[in-house]
């Protein structure tokens, strides 16, 4: 007789709870609950995964069917911003752990200024950026909605980075107005300052 209580069944039927998990780029711990009404049908777990650790029961051993149990690894932090997924074998279950990847660290260098000055009449131009270090470094350009006399023409994109935009004509005061362009890293991105000069500081007229 075993230590569960009797010979294990031919027809053991788990029941093992989550099926499947998604974990952050930094990893922690996963549980599934295991459980079998039948004290006698035994069950164990294993990581064929390097980057889940098992915890708990430990590799080889077995477990009751009942009362239930709960099998436990430990998702290694991913360093890659690839997502990855592994899959785990619970009560002759299998458990597939995905585990999303880590943030770019994008670094970019600005060439030139981002502080712009355009005339009342409008105009366009541009400001860029180049990609120094980072792989995978996505960016976006965005015009808040407080600024409806900018637009522009380039508001994603990957690698070095090039936003071109243009203005309308002014008929009031000077006024000013920003793009934001952001981008996974320390940085986080920056900001395109845009001023436009009215009718009188210009020294025009309407």
């Amino acid at each position: 007789m075993g230590r569960c209580g009797g010979l294990r069944p031919k027809n053991c039927d788990f029941d093992v709870t989550p099926l499947s998990s998604s974990m952050p780029a930094s990893g922690g711990s996963f549980s599934a609950r295991v459980s079998e009404p039948r004290r006698e049908c035994t069950w164990a777990a294993e990581s064929g995964v390097a980057w889940i650790r098992q915890q708990s029961p430990a590799p080889g051993a077995e477990e009751c069917g009942n009362p239930p149990a709960a099998a436990t690894f430990e998702v290694q932090p991913n360093t890659s911003t690839s997502s990855r997924a592994g899959v785990l074998r619970i009560a002759g279950k299998d458990v597939t752990i995905t585990q999303a990847g880590a943030a770019p660290n994008c670094q970019y260098r600005l060439n030139g200024s981002r502080e712009v000055t355009l005339p009342y009449a409008g105009g366009s131009g541009s400001v860029s950026w180049t990609l120094v270090s980072g792989t995978n470094c996505t960016w976006t350009a965005q015009v808040p909605r407080d600024f409806p006399w900018i637009s522009t023409t380039t508001t994603s994109g990957t690698g070095d980075i090039t936003v071109r935009f243009s203005v309308e004509t002014n008929r009031g005061p000077l006024r000013s107005g920003r793009i934001e362009v952001r981008w996974p890293g320390p940085q986080q991105g920056e900001n395109i300052m845009i001023t436009q000069q009215g009718p009188a500081s210009a020294g025009g007229g309407l």
